[in-house]
């Protein structure tokens, strides 16, 4: 049973971030995080070692994923609608720092935008 869809970011120019960034990553880890986003649509709660609130932003979740000896961390929000995640960056975690170093800041600016008008999230699975 799914209680999540799964949604990512794109731009004004229908740039989809979150698959560009999964794309530019090792086939291994793309499956992981693909995998990854996949068992989560079926949880009904989240939480670790699977996915975190960050401490800063209040709206902001990491997804939780190691491949290898990487630390992978797409971020995004829940919402806006019941039932939804929205992914907003990808970022990799090294040393306790995220890079890109702003990702928590632009996945929030991107929070912003997805709450003000949903032309900006789409199904990340739908044709992948």
């Amino acid at each position: 049973m799914k209680y999540w869809t799964i949604k990512t970011f794109v731009t004004d120019s229908g740039r989809n971030v979150i698959k560009e960034w999964v794309k530019d990553q090792p086939k291994g880890a793309q499956a992981e995080i693909n995998t990854r986003l996949r068992f989560l649509e079926t949880q009904e709660t989240w939480g670790r070692p699977y996915s975190a609130k960050l401490k800063v932003y209040d709206h902001i979740h990491e997804i939780r994923i190691k491949w290898e000896r990487n630390q992978y961390r797409p971020l995004g929000f829940v919402g806006p609608r019941v039932g939804e995640f929205i992914l907003l960056i990808g970022a990799v975690e090294k040393d306790s720092k995220f890079e890109p170093k702003n990702a928590p800041s632009t996945a929030e600016e991107r929070r912003k935008l997805v709450l003000k008008d949903e032309k900006y999230a789409v199904k990340y699975f739908d044709d992948l």
